[in-house]
This record gives structure tokens, sequence and C-alpha cells, in this order.
């Protein structure tokens, strides 16, 4: 998928909301808010079409502020039916730095920063077969990010425990 494109489906799941990243799973029968472990299932009504879609999601609060540090969501999404993954990164970060996705520290892939808002700063990446596969089978998701003025790498870790059978469910 190109970056301008990207950007487009992007566009359009922010026209939806901040919340309202991603995927279309066929048909799901799952009720949002269940729980696979370490992933929650989340489902919204798209206006556009009022068509149910649901995602994978798992937000990550920091321990001492109680705040968001991270959101992660992973589904099928936009008029292609891609299979993406989109996080709600925090503010603060060098946008230059570039931000990367690892499965069990294998080789990064890069979530293209879209905007940064109030909320967070918006990155996403389509997930192809190889990398859907690896989050699959993995254990751990690191998202590397840098801090704006900062010149190390900072890792944040989200465990895929639950992963595969919240996938599975989806049929994603």
């Amino acid at each position: 998928m190109t970056l301008v494109r990207m950007g487009a489906v992007v566009a359009v799941v922010l026209a939806v909301g901040i919340n309202s990243h991603l995927a279309y799973a066929a048909e799901p029968v799952l009720a949002a808010g269940a729980v696979f472990e370490d992933w929650t299932v989340e489902c919204e009504q798209r206006p556009q079409d009022n068509r149910r879609i649901c995602f994978l999601t798992q937000t990550l609060i920091a321990t001492e502020s109680k705040e968001r540090l991270l959101k992660l969501s992973i589904g099928r999404f936009g008029a292609a039916n891609e299979l993406m993954a989109i996080g709600i990164l925090p503010l603060g970060i060098s946008i230059p730095a570039g931000v990367t996705l690892r499965v069990d520290g294998l080789a990064p892939t890069p979530l293209h920063v879209q905007r940064c808002t109030a909320e967070g700063c918006l990155a996403a990446t389509a997930l192809d077969k190889a990398l859907a596969d690896r989050l699959y089978a993995g254990k751990e998701i690191e998202i590397e990010i840098v801090p704006y003025g900062g010149r190390e790498v900072s890792t944040i870790r989200i465990a895929l425990r639950g992963y595969a059978a919240g996938y599975t469910a989806l049929k994603l």
C-alpha cells in the first residue's frame, strides 16, 4: 500500500473517530468486550453504511500516571478490507526518527505516523501475510520510538497472549 493511499485510509478512519480504527470481520458474532487474554474485541457501527466493524485491541496504561501509554488495534478495515495495525502512540515522540513494530525481535516494520492530536499520535501499517503469520505465532510485539529531542530508542512491549485466538474468532 502506498503511503498516500495509506494516508487516505487513515483519514477515513479519523473521520469515523479516533477510536474507530479498523476492521471488517466477516460477520463477527463476538460481542464488543470479548476478551482473549491480553486482547479485547471492539466493535462499532460505521456511520456511512451502518456496517458493524470489529477489531482486536490492546491498551497499555502507564503505571504511575494511569494514563494511556499506547493503544494498538489490529483488524481489517477500509474499502479494501485490508489487514492493518493502527496505534495511538504517546505524544512527544520524534516523528523524523520513525516508529517501528517488531514481532519477537525479528525485522522491524515501519509504522507510518499520520498525525498527532491531543489524544496521541496515530500511526499505521498494512500487514502482509508474513507479518500477519508472525503476529499469529508470536509472543511479543515491540513498538520502538525515540522521544522528541532524544537519541535513544524506547521500546514499548505488547504481549501477544490471546491474539491468535482472537484473530481466529474474528476470522481476520
